[in-house]
């Protein structure tokens, strides 16, 4: 939810916006997990990483 904030005289006044980039969004995705269609495009690892070669010493 995004906030909008106005001063009018010695009033504050506080709106939401309406995102209209993020209309649907939800009901998207959750078509998408229903078609098996929200599958990694990158994987965490990579098959030839090695973690034991990270290094987590500051």
């Amino acid at each position: 939810m995004r906030l909008k904030i106005e001063l009018n005289d010695s009033q504050i006044i506080l709106s939401t916006i309406e995102d209209i980039k993020r209309q649907g969004r939800a009901k998207a995705l959750k078509e998408m997990a229903a078609n098996c269609d929200d599958q990694m495009v990158i994987p965490d690892f990579f098959a030839d990483e090695n973690i034991t070669d990270w290094n987590f010493t500051k």
